[in-house]
């Protein structure tokens, strides 16, 4: 047992204070299950995402939205209100064939429920071309390797009710990537 906890709604994704847990190297919160009642955290390359995918889309760009996906179409995409426009490329998830956003370099802390926002290109005036909910993340391929070779860290409540005091423990299931990795 490394400590407890008093409910998953006192964690955000990519929280490093207030964890009460005491490692070698500095933790953050890397995902939350709710329905489980787990925070499961990390190092910091843990939070690493490159692929997000996508519910509730809204496409204003030029063709269908299929179409952009099936192209592999580049744009820019803003995941945070005060974030730069960062390149990206919308495809499609080879796990489900939905549409799905491959960023160029890997992010930090994006989770579910965050919006994500296509643009044409990097300038301060480009054109807006549409958006959706995050439903789900991938992890960057050095995320992957830190939790084959470590195990990921598990801060967990009892399924009884989240507000319920939990444990906290070490389980050697690294988190599988979802949605899943494109066929080589």
């Amino acid at each position: 047992v490394l400590g407890r906890h008093d409910g998953i709604v006192r964690f955000t994704v990519g929280q490093r204070r207030g964890l009460g847990v005491a490692a070698g190297e500095p933790l953050f919160v890397v995902r939350i299950d709710a329905e489980r009642a787990e925070v499961v955290v990390g190092p910091r390359s843990r939070l690493e995402v490159d692929r997000i995918g996508l519910r509730d889309l809204n496409w204003l760009g030029d063709g269908t939205l299929a179409a952009a996906a099936d192209a592999g179409t580049h744009l820019h995409v803003r995941l945070r209100s005060s974030q730069a426009l960062r390149p990206a490329r919308l495809t499609r998830s080879a796990g489900n064939g939905e549409p799905e956003v491959q960023l160029a370099e890997a992010d930090l802390g994006i989770a579910k429920g965050q919006a994500c926002v296509f643009y044409g290109d990097g300038t301060p005036d480009a054109r807006l071309l549409g958006g959706g909910t995050i439903a789900a993340t991938a992890l960057a391929a050095a995320a992957l390797a830190w939790g084959q070779h470590r195990g990921t860290v598990v801060y967990s409540a009892p399924r009884a009710g989240a507000a319920e005091e939990g444990v906290v423990r070490r389980s050697q299931q690294p988190r599988t990537p979802n949605p899943e990795p494109p066929a080589q």
